[in-house]
């Protein structure tokens, strides 16, 4: 287990915390991004949304994008708590970026990384930090790459998630994610079930 590291906050009402999750698929360390509410009673387990990034993007992609002081604003309305966790979809291979699509990879079975995300991550950073635990306290969202991966997630992984969105989706055919993307999302059957 690997304890996560708290980022000095500059805001009121929410904590950063960078995490460390050991992957025993991968045999190796995966990092994610956390912001949570500092305002919440012992015990009290909160809802939680996982926010994809885009394609080359991070886990930070929720904080460069001004993220956390939207959540802070939207506590100072005195709303419900919740909190929002950065995955990362994008490492790095031989010095080369390589970008998930949060699939499983069709090329590599070493690299299953929307079962990592659904079977290993989220029960364990759930557990850590006492948020989501059920499907009624779980939404997942993402940016471009990112936003096919919540589809594709919540499609693939009935009753996990209460609700997925999307922004800048990006739906492409077999031919062009084949092209860009060689053997990651299979021949056209294993493509179907990776396709949103």
């Amino acid at each position: 287990m690997y304890p996560y590291k708290r980022i000095p906050a500059n805001r009121g009402s929410v904590q950063e915390i960078e995490g460390k999750y050991y992957s025993p698929r991968l045999k190796k360390i995966i990092p994610y991004y956390l912001v949570l509410p500092t305002a919440i009673e012992e015990g009290q387990r909160i809802p939680v949304v996982y926010f994809l990034h885009g394609r080359n993007g991070t886990r930070h992609m929720f904080r460069d994008l001004g993220g956390p002081g939207v959540l802070e604003r939207y506590l100072g309305t005195n709303r419900s708590p919740f909190a929002v966790v950065g995955l990362t979809g994008a490492f790095s291979v031989n010095g080369s970026n390589y970008n998930t699509y949060w699939v499983d990879s069709a090329r590599d079975a070493h690299q299953p990384w929307a079962t990592i995300i659904t079977k290993e991550m989220i029960p364990w950073i759930e557990q850590q930090h006492n948020i989501g635990g059920a499907a009624n306290l779980r939404a997942i969202a993402g940016i471009s790459m990112g936003s096919h991966g919540a589809y594709q997630l919540a499609l693939n992984s009935p009753g996990t998630f209460k609700c997925v969105a999307g922004h800048s989706l990006v739906v492409r055919d077999y031919a062009s994610m084949t092209s860009e993307f060689p053997g990651l999302f299979g021949n056209r059957q294993q493509f179907e079930k990776r396709d949103p």
